[in-house]
């Protein structure tokens, strides 16, 4: 299927940016997206700054923001993503709807920081990126920093960046988690990427999934679940890809009540619980409003298969796997 060549490319699927193509759309991807976030529990702009709390810096939309120095993290999301520049300042968006490189444009525009090209692979100058440790005030070095992750700092892509060793790497990440320390002392900072911090092992990956209680009789929840294909994972698995009904998914009485289904998922996306709970381990699940756009099918497929192999294969993050795979949808856009 080869996708219709574009004027203006704009997003991945982070942003889920609108797309130039010939087919009328009742509302823009933006717009759904600001729907989608409205019904999650974020608090509003206005309720959010003040002297107690943080200061707004910058808006994507009407619920999604980034916030200077926040003093506390009610009302971010539990897996956030966020900054650091080099005097300690703290910035962290409320909703991971957007990439960390989108984050440091969005900053270095309204010269917040100094923008640094090619800082995925290079030893941090001016800002470094962060993530939250799920549920807690702690943050470790985000993964999009490639320089401290072994899967990039290695081999050839090491050379072609001149990349030092990681744990040389990292201690240039420490003069900046120090200053944002005594900035923001209610929080704490590692100098460790999430995979190294969190530590997860196959085994409790398996166990986790054998607790798990699935949904499997759909006859009378009102899902609607077509399979369209099917493919053989890394391992030679199959995997059905299944176009699912995504307002029942997402509302509640009637409904699954699964509030952040955007546009699909897997199984192994673990931002949020309903991901485990509803969807079977061989499916990936399409938001059937995308039917009549293939193009954009297409792209969300594609997405979720890539991610879904390198979370279940590789153990990766799903923010590390996220990442990935916005890249690679990214190279298909452009096609």
């Amino acid at each position: 299927m080869k996708l219709v060549k574009e004027s203006l490319y704009k997003g991945v699927a982070d942003v889920y940016a609108e797309r130039l193509f010939h087919i009328p759309q009742e509302d823009s991807i933006e717009d759904k997206k600001i729907k989608a976030v409205k019904k999650i529990n974020t608090i509003a702009p206005e309720e959010y700054s003040g002297s107690n709390k943080g200061e707004i810096v910058h808006k994507f939309n009407e619920r999604v923001y980034i916030v200077k120095n926040p003093k506390t993290l009610k009302g971010i999301q539990d897996v956030a993503k966020g900054v650091i520049n080099k005097n300690g300042d703290l910035y962290l968006i409320t909703f991971n709807f957007f990439t960390h490189s989108e984050i440091i444009e969005a900053l270095a525009k309204k010269g917040e920081l100094k923008y640094d090209e090619n800082w995925h692979h290079k030893i941090p100058k001016n800002f470094v990126t962060i993530q939250r440790v799920p549920n807690k005030n702690e943050f470790v070095i985000g993964e999009s920093q490639e320089i401290i992750d072994p899967d990039y700092n290695n081999g050839e892509y090491k050379k072609k960046w001149n990349m030092p060793d990681i744990k040389i790497a990292a201690k240039y990440f420490v003069p900046f988690f120090n200053a944002a320390k005594r900035k923001n002392p209610q929080y704490k900072f590692h100098t460790k990427n999430s995979s190294q911090f969190l530590g997860e092992s196959f085994d409790k990956r398996k166990e986790l999934e054998q607790k798990t209680q699935y949904i499997n009789d759909n006859k009378n929840l009102g899902l609607k679940k077509k399979i369209i294909n099917s493919f053989n994972d890394a391992r030679k698995k199959p995997v059905k890809i299944c176009l699912v009904n995504g307002s029942y998914v997402k509302a509640t009485d009637p409904g699954l009540g699964f509030k952040e289904f955007v546009e699909g998922g897997h199984h192994y996306v673990d931002s949020y619980p309903g991901y485990k709970k509803f969807i079977p381990e061989d499916e990936i699940w399409v938001d059937d409003a995308f039917k009549s756009k293939p193009e954009e099918i297409q792209a969300i497929i594609q997405h979720e298969f890539i991610e879904r192999n390198l979370m279940k294969y590789k153990k990766w993050s799903y923010s590390k796997a996220h990442e990935y795979s916005n890249k690679k949808e990214a190279e298909l856009r452009k096609k």
